[in-house]
């Protein structure tokens, strides 16, 4: 048997050292020596995209008349809010009123007076005009937005 010496101990205990210092290494997971890379580490990072505008029956209303009545950015914001109050109000009559069906239509009528009153003022003359006479199209183009599209029969 060979008797072993201080340089032989010393290699054989840091090569040992380093081989457990390795393996707990690679065991905990460290990321400098992980063998397993995420696949989105190989994924183009995507731009962050902006939130889409919230859909609301005021913001479509606002967006119909828009188109149709050729609205200024300013007239576009100040129709939104009166619709958005007038939806707001007419929910809460509904609430409010929900047992009694002539004090709501009351109410309703009340409320659609003035958010036509309000209309007439931020619109001006040429465009409340067309308003009217396009009123009906433009509740029609909002209904067909809302209603559901018509769904093909399943056959086997």
């Amino acid at each position: 048997m060979r008797p072993f010496t201080t340089s032989s101990m010393k290699i054989t205990f840091t090569s040992t050292a380093c081989g457990l210092l390795l393996l707990a290494m690679v065991s905990s997971g460290c990321v400098r020596f992980s063998i397993y890379l995420p696949d989105s580490a190989f994924e183009a990072v995507k731009p962050e995209e902006k939130p889409a505008e919230p859909k609301s029956p005021a913001r479509d209303l606002t967006n119909a008349m828009t188109e149709e009545l050729k609205l200024e950015p300013g007239q576009q914001g100040r129709i939104h809010e009166i619709l958005y109050a007038t939806l707001q109000k007419a929910r809460a009559a509904r609430t409010l009123y929900a047992d009694n069906p002539m004090a709501m239509n009351t109410a309703l009528r009340h409320i659609n007076a003035d958010s036509e009153r309000q209309l007439r003022q931020a619109l001006s003359l040429a465009q409340y005009q067309q308003y009217m006479v396009g009123r009906q199209r433009i509740q029609a183009r909002m209904q067909a937005k809302a209603a559901p599209a018509p769904t093909a029969p399943i056959t086997q």
